[in-house]
């Protein structure tokens, strides 16, 4: 029941890497009024205590401080602070409305804040004021959570909200600016349950706005995710008490207010506008108290949007808000307003000119131009990172109508890429020829299809939250300064410089200069947190004409025909990534790090359990390849999905960009050389997890069958190196982390029939392996080398499940190795149970082998038991850690031997294998973190397969 503070919000409050650091600041004045309140609902005079707080354009807000009618044992919970917003300019001897605003479950202020602030632009007093254990008024060290982990303190705190609203009303109803008899309340998600239980149980709330609302408690507790902690305590209460709390949870649900409030609601005096796909508050809830309330043909939904996403439509949430209150405006009241609205210059002020800038940026990615018009933006970047070499940016988009588009971007020591969608797609490969989407058209197929609908409503979200700011833009002025300074760079000779608001604490400048117009930017610079660098517009229009030449593809290079269906993908991929890489919320999501291990799903077939432990997911597939491919497919279905459209589409058009040829020509040269030597098991396997996912048979081999290129180190211990001579086998994985495959990270038991059960550090959607034990105590990790197009062979992921399932030892392995055709140049590292270790290197043509302690002049010393493999100044810095602490090495000291240098920026994961109890540490890449920098997790293979065979039964 709250709204989310993505990263979409963040960036149009943070402006930028600036003011994701500002923070708030006020006006600081120390005179403080105390004024008494005689007239109370309750009878029980009070005073209170008002002091100047910030001025804004249109308005001043004032800090209040008055007692809560509910004396708790938490003595700051009895002090209510409100903020208090006083529109400028109020006629003398005009009473006005005002409206409370209640905040959501997050006590998220920006929102509450940016509500307040659009009324109060609009002639409207507003008030907000912290619920009972929110912000000061909470418990120390846990806030407003102490509320979810006491079901009873929860419903008290709900209680002491409608008592708190009432002295509220009485505190406004004493101003000598408001009409006592024309006050509201508004509220979102919990704000809103919270604001129409009190409209029904105060008659004097004239008005209610209610944004995400439902009624029946119960229901939404027992639903929604943010509340699972307070319905898990709840459903473990001992019987009296849960239907002691249940009786509560009745008398505050909305549902039982209803009837106080309906006669208003029939007068049109109640607003009630609800996301269409709520996630949090269900439809039927809503439905409920829309019913209740007798207005069900009058709710207002937002089609197509969840709870979180509703964001989208702020921009017409707050003005359908802010004109339903400015109903019980007097007339005197809204004449002054529409004469002031008249005498104001749009965007006359530096803070309208950033807001009104922010919105043409999101307008270029979120909004299609109208027919015949485009949008346009070529901009050069430079961009210097403390202690980097500058980076230099030149891009070029243009964006038409139906999804026409075409893009041209140069980085330094990267290199170019051109794409677009004219009548037909292109890209530009290699810088050498253009790759026309011309061969096989398919009607209705188009270069944004694939877009993962979440991203665009996450541009819808942004733009809504720009165009919400827009509505208010003094509401940013308690995290920036924005003022008009002289811009000789500029040739309108004016800027805007940014700032925020506390200095000391973010220093640093944004400063944008516009041309003669005040309106299209030509220059901009900026100084943040170390981070210097330019931007130069060259071209910034939107709406503006559009020419067909703009979208269409070099025409001074040779053409090849590919698959439009094929191109389209690579497109939608681009788009999903760039999306992805803006927004952090699936990064941030909560999944417990308890050590037990818990099931999520089950395959409905019985051959298959999705658990979670220590925040990891772990797959379980059984029986034959059919059945554990469409388990895993059932299962992971999303992830599985997603991670073969980034590793086929987004990297494949990456690969082709950079080598010039046609990605999916050299994947079906590679599945036309393979196949034949790849066990029919697998492919079996393969196509029932791509008919359980839904995607075609040919992506899912292709995403099994990419080529690694892996820049890995491997190391096993065994006798004098370890303590106590046990065997430890270190795998470091060092592979693109930057294309998110760590978000489709899976522990994966198999427990194919006849054969071994193992496990891998794997990935949704992946039926081969590159880091593995089974159940016979062998273990082996793979790095990469160099003949690629060497492919006539096992593909190397799958020659080592293969060696997992028919194996029981490193003797077994390495015969398995050897008589199979293989593809490229691979090295493993290999130990059993029995202390057997071994290093190969592999090529097509022959396999070497180096036993423990055994040297190697393309390797630094190997100590004795011991073997390694690794490259470059890795492999010496792997040797030197091993020698220092040679005969003391266990887990921990293991883990920190092979972090970086050992491992690189791209350590995807890490595994330390231990043979002999079949225990495994694994650590998986972070958003921005190397896997050897994040917190391991340990699973054991044994207890795995024995877990399934206690909770995966057939259904």
């Amino acid at each position: 029941m709250r709204v989310r503070s993505s990263r979409w919000l963040a960036v149009v409050i943070g402006l930028a890497v600036l003011l994701s650091a500002a923070v708030e600041a006020r006006c600081r004045e120390p005179s403080a009024e105390t004024v008494a309140v005689s007239e109370t609902y309750n009878n029980a005079p009070f005073e209170y205590r008002i002091r100047p707080l910030a001025e804004r354009a249109e308005f001043r807000i004032f800090r209040i401080t008055y007692p809560s009618p509910v004396v708790t044992p938490v003595e700051q919970n009895n002090t209510i602070p409100a903020d208090y917003y006083l529109p400028k300019n109020l006629l003398p001897g005009v009473k006005y409305p005002a409206v409370i605003c209640l905040h959501i479950l997050d006590g998220n202020e920006p929102l509450t804040d940016l509500v307040c602030s659009v009324l109060a632009s609009r002639g409207i007093p507003a008030i907000s004021f912290k619920l009972p254990y929110y912000g000061p008024r909470g418990l120390p060290g846990k806030g407003p959570n102490a509320l979810a982990e006491d079901p009873k303190l929860f419903l008290g705190a709900i209680k002491q909200s409608g008592e708190d609203v009432r002295r509220t009303v009485d505190l406004l109803a004493s101003r000598p600016e408001i009409n006592p008899k024309r006050i509201g309340i508004t509220g979102i998600s919990l704000g809103g349950i919270v604001a129409a239980s009190a409209a029904g149980a105060e008659p004097r709330l004239h008005r209610a706005g209610l944004l995400l609302v439902g009624g029946d408690l119960p229901r939404i507790i027992h639903h929604a995710r943010e509340t699972r902690t307070l319905s898990k305590m709840i459903r473990q209460l001992p019987p009296a008490d849960r239907a002691e709390v249940e009786k509560m949870i009745a008398l505050v649900d909305p549902l039982h207010f209803a009837p106080a409030l309906r006669d208003r609601a029939r007068d049109g005096r109640v607003l009630m506008l609800n996301a269409a796909e709520d996630e949090v508050v269900p439809r039927e809830c809503t439905e409920k108290l829309a019913e209740a309330l007798g207005i069900a043909d009058r709710v207002v939904w937002l089609e197509g949007l969840g709870h979180y996403t509703a964001m989208a439509e702020l921009p017409r949430a707050l003005r359908m808000t802010a004109e339903f209150f400015a109903r019980d405006l007097p007339e005197a009241a809204r004449e002054a307003n529409s004469l002031a609205a008249e005498a104001a210059s749009p965007r006359s002020t530096p803070l309208q000119r950033m807001v009104s800038l922010l919105q043409q940026a999101v307008a270029m990615l979120a909004t299609e131009p109208a027919p015949g018009r485009c949008h346009y933006a070529d901009v050069e970047v430079s961009v210097t990172l403390p202690g980097k070499r500058p980076i230099e940016v030149h891009t070029r988009l243009v964006r038409g109508e139906n999804e026409t588009f075409s893009l041209r971007c140069k980085i330094s020591d990267l290199g170019e890429l051109a794409m677009g969608q004219c009548s037909f797609p292109w890209l530009v490969a290699g810088g050498k020829k253009v790759l026309a989407g011309t061969k096989n058209p398919v009607a209705g197929s188009r270069p944004l299809g694939n877009v993962d609908p979440r991203q665009l409503v996450g541009l819808r979200t942004l733009a809504g939250a720009v165009g919400g700011f827009a509505l208010a833009p003094h509401a940013l002025q308690q995290w920036i300064n924005v003022e008009d300074v002289p811009h000789k760079a500029a040739s309108g000779g004016r800027a805007i410089r940014i700032t925020a608001a506390e200095q000391t604490r973010a220093p640093g400048e944004i400063l944008i200069g516009f041309r003669d117009d005040g309106r299209t930017p030509e220059t901009a610079s900026f100084a943040v947190a170390g981070v210097v660098g330019t931007i130069k517009f060259r071209g910034w229009q939107a709406n503006t004409p559009a020419l067909d030449a703009l979208f269409t593809p070099p025409a001074d290079m040779p053409r090849e025909e590919v698959e439009q269906t094929d191109l389209h993908r690579v497109f939608s991929a681009a788009a999903n990534f760039a999306l992805d890489r803006l927004d952090d919320r699936r990064w941030s999501g909560d999944r417990g790090k308890s050590d037990e291990i818990a099931v999520v799903a089950r395959d409905p077939a019985g051959h298959g359990l999705l658990c979670r432990s220590q925040g990891k997911m772990i797959l379980m597939v059984s029986g034959t390849p059919r059945q554990m491919g469409a388990a895993q497919g059932t299962l992971v279905r999303d992830t599985a999905r997603r991670m073969i459209d980034r590793v086929v589409y987004a990297v494949g058009g990456a690969d082709t960009v950079h080598s010039g040829r046609w990605f999916f020509d050299r994947m079906a040269e590679i599945r036309r050389r393979t196949e034949p030597h790849i066990p029919p098991r697998f492919i079996e396997e393969c196509d029932a997890l791509a008919d359980a996912v839904g995607i075609s048979r040919r992506d899912a081999l292709y995403g099994n069958l990419f080529p690694e290129r892996f820049h890995c180190s491997g190391v096993a211990l065994r006798g004098k190196a370890t303590v106590g001579g046990r065997v430890l086998h270190a795998r470091v994985l060092d592979y693109m982390c930057d294309i998110d495959l760590q978000r489709a990270a899976l522990v994966q038991v198999f427990m194919p029939e006849q054969r071994n059960a193992w496990m891998s550090l794997g990935y949704a959607g992946f039926v081969g392996t590159v880091t593995a034990m089974n159940e016979k105590g062998l273990a082996i990790g793979e790095i990469g080398g160099r003949g690629e197009g060497l492919w006539d062979g096992v593909p190397m992921s799958l020659l080592l499940r293969d060696v997992m399932e028919r194996a029981d030892n490193v003797k077994e392995a390495l015969d398995i190795i050897r008589r199979s055709p293989r593809t490229c140049e691979y090295h493993y590292v290999l130990s059993d149970r029995s202390g057997k270790l071994l290093a190969l290197h592999c090529t097509p043509e022959k396999a070497t082998v180096l036993e423990p302690g055994q040297q190697h002049p393309r390797l630094p010393l190997v100590p004795e038991d011991v073997v390694l493999v690794s490259g470059d100044s890795r492999a010496k810095t792997l040797s030197r850690r091993i020698q220092e602490n040679y005969g003391r090495i266990d887990v921990p000291k293991l883990i920190e031997i092979i972090k970086r240098p050992v491992a690189m920026r791209s350590n995807l994961h890490n595994a330390i294998f231990a043979p002999e109890t079949l225990e495994m540490w694994f650590a998986d890449a972070g958003r921005h973190t190397p896997a050897c920098d994040e917190p391991y997790a340990k699973v054991n293979l044994r207890e795995l397969i024995e877990f399934y065979a206690a909770h995966g039964s057939d259904p």
